[in-house]
Parts: structure tokens; C-alpha cells; sequence
């Protein structure tokens, strides 16, 4: 492992709602003179723990750097989700590996900022989380049902005026739903652009549910696409694309921060 070798590592990680700890690992290859990010684990904290509070998560990580063999006075960067477990200024995660090495930088993951600044923008704007609450709910209802998902598929098909003969193409054509999450920023984007392709066809559906079986769940989601929802969706097919691709930039492993500060210095002085 290369990064053995190499003078410094960071570490990104968090916790998914299985309480599964994910970690991955970025240090720079000398030989490629490029840095690098690589997947170093995903452990399940509740296998030997009661709960995913900080104590548990750090020795895990403690075991998972003791087990890749990597040595914790290299570790001088973490990245996290900016919660109080991971943050906490007495009992975080990062608080207590600081401890072990003082030098360690802890920051807040610059795209899971960029969502929550969205989330918090839509309390002054609700009707944009209730969108986003209806987008969920329409995905949910044919996720969880697949004679639901075929009568969609079959209009979806009628529609367009095609021809879907395989399992694969009718897999590839319902997968056009996307599932909206509202501290997942790219999630959001790829959700309302589906709906805006598909509109007509789940609008058909959804009435075709409520009339022909009775489906209370679609009758509600019916009423709710109006011209409201239908026009806010077309404002955020505009809004979102940009700062998606904002996203996908700050993932990027070549990005440094320290110049968009000295871009926005310059800027600021003319």
C-alpha cells in the first residue's frame, strides 16, 4: 500500500443511516505525483458496539489504522459530516484523535455543507422541501410496488411510442424515477430532472391508480402535482445543474481551496 510510504495521509468518513462506517483514505503518490483517494473500509459499528456514538467509531478507527498498518503521527487531515459525534468539542471523534496526534486538521466536507446550506434555504422557501417531499413519495410508491412500477412502465411506453421487449430495457426506463435527499445534492438534481421527463407519464399513471384501484396514496400525490409543483419543477431543472456540477467540482482530488480564496481577494479589491 503506497500510502504506507507516503509522508501524510487524510481520512474522509462517515456514518450511513445503517450505521455503517465508511472510510477513505487520500495521500499523495510520489511516483504518479498525484493525489489519490482510495476506499480503506466500511465496518458495522453495531456489531460490537450498543450505539455509533464517538467512542465506538474511534476505536474502530483506531483498529482499521492499526490493521492497514498505517501510522497515526502521518494522520494530519480528517473530513466528516460536521455532526457532534464526529465534531464534538470535548468527546468527537475528532476531538479525541487530536489527542493522539495534536497536528491533526479536522474539516467539515465542503459538498455536505453545500447540501445542508440548500436544506436550510428551504425553510425560508417550504414549498421547494415539500417538492422535494412529494418527489420522495412519488419514487416510494413505485419503488415498493412492482405492479405499480409495470403500470408506469407501460405508459411511460405508450407514451413515447416505444418498443421495450427486454427486462433490461423496461429495468432502464423505470429507473428514470430518482429518489430525492435533501442532504444528498446530487440526489435532488437527478430527481427533479426525471420528473421533468416523465411528468406526463406519472401524472397518467397516478390518475389511472386512483380511479381503476382505489389508490388513496396516488390520489394525494395526483392532487399535489399542480401547476405550482409543475412550475417550481421547471425553475429547479434551471437552479440545480450548476450548483451540481459546483458539487462534483469540490469532490474533484485536484482542488485547491486555497485559490478560490485568493480568487474572491482579487475580485474584492477591484
Amino acid at each position: 500500500m503506497k500510502v504506507r510510504v507516503a509522508s501524510c495521509f487524510g481520512i474522509m468518513t462517515d456514518v450511513s443511516v445503517g450505521s455503517q462506517l465508511i472510510t477513505f483514505i487520500q495521500y499523495f503518490d510520489t511516483d504518479s505525483e498525484t493525489v489519490e483517494t482510495k476506499f480503506l473500509s466500511a465496518q458495522g459499528v453495531l456489531i460490537n458496539h450498543d450505539s455509533a456514538n464517538a467512542q465506538a467509531i474511534y476505536d474502530l478507527f483506531k483498529e482499521d489504522l492499526h490493521s492497514s498498518q498505517l501510522d497515526i503521527k502521518k494522520f494530519t487531515g480528517l473530513a466528516t459530516d460536521g455532526s457532534a459525534v464526529m465534531v464534538g468539542t470535548r468527546e468527537g471523534l475528532a476531538s479525541k484523535l487530536r489527542r493522539d496526534n495534536p497536528c491533526m486538521i479536522n474539516i467539515h466536507c465542503v459538498c455536505h455543507k453545500l447540501a445542508l446550506a440548500f436544506t436550510d434555504s428551504n425553510e425560508d422557501t417550504k414549498y421547494i422541501q415539500d417538492v422535494s417531499n412529494i418527489l420522495r413519495q412519488t419514487w416510494q410508491h413505485f419503488e415498493n410496488s412492482p405492479k405499480r412500477m409495470a403500470l408506469l412502465i407501460k405508459v411511460l411506453t405508450n407514451l413515447k411510442h416505444l418498443q421495450v421487449n427486454s427486462t433490461k430495457g423496461k429495468g432502464m426506463l423505470a429507473k428514470k424515477l430518482k429518489k430525492a435527499c435533501k442532504t444528498k445534492w446530487l440526489s435532488f438534481d437527478k430527481s427533479v430532472e426525471a420528473m421533468k421527463q416523465q411528468y406526463c407519464g406519472v401524472l397518467q399513471t397516478l390518475q389511472t391508480l386512483d380511479s381503476e384501484y382505489n389508490d388513496a396514496t396516488a390520489a394525494g400525490l395526483h392532487k399535489k402535482m399542480n401547476a405550482k409543483f409543475v412550475g417550481a419543477l421547471y425553475i429547479l431543472a434551471e437552479v440545480l445543474p450548476p450548483l451540481s456540477s459546483v458539487s462534483q467540482t469540490f469532490q474533484r482530488s485536484n482542488v485547491n481551496f486555497l485559490l478560490f480564496n485568493h480568487s474572491s481577494k482579487q475580485q474584492n479589491s477591484v
